[in-house]
């Protein structure tokens, strides 16, 4: 298998997208997948030439993907309107995203009460969580989530939690 077999050094593989395609930055270069369908390998584009292209370390086959669907926030703890007694809580978001991925744990952001939260990030299991370290104070809380996959698609969310006596 030619994909099984790495380059002396990377290459450039390029494709030319047709003219009348809508939004050119949500394509992608992709190679058929071991764990999904397809994965995602890069998405830089030439505008004026009309070229998407990346730098692969091994041959194989490759297709152009759009990318259309914004990540999915499927749970979050604490949840939406929750009332707590743990002034200390695990804040843990799960998600799904199907096709791009996420690029790094910089496309992933969660605020709390406004305060950017240092998240251990899971792509395994989409998840990211955080283990409160200071005592919430009683009273209601906000936690604001930011995820955005390769293709620049974004899901956001807003949960306010309480925490009481």
């Amino acid at each position: 298998e030619p994909s099984d077999v790495p380059l002396w050094s990377p290459v450039e593989i390029k494709f030319r997208y047709p003219e009348a395609i809508a939004n050119v930055e949500k394509l992608g270069i992709y190679s058929p997948g071991k764990q999904r369908d397809w994965d995602f390998i890069d998405n830089n584009i030439d505008f004026e030439h009309q070229i998407i292209w990346a730098q692969v370390k091994n041959l194989g086959k490759f297709t152009l993907v759009q990318d259309l669907q914004a990540p999915e926030i499927l749970r979050v703890f604490p949840r939406p309107g929750s009332s707590l007694r743990n002034r200390l809580p695990l804040i843990k978001v799960l998600f799904r995203e199907q096709l791009s991925g996420i690029g790094s744990e910089e496309d992933i952001v969660l605020k709390l009460d406004g305060r950017k939260l240092i998240c251990e990030y899971d792509p395994e299991n989409e998840s990211v969580s955080y283990q409160v370290e200071s005592p919430l104070s009683i009273g209601k809380h906000n936690l604001y989530i930011f995820i955005r996959d390769n293709s620049g698609n974004v899901c956001e969310k807003t949960v306010d939690f309480y925490i009481r006596r």
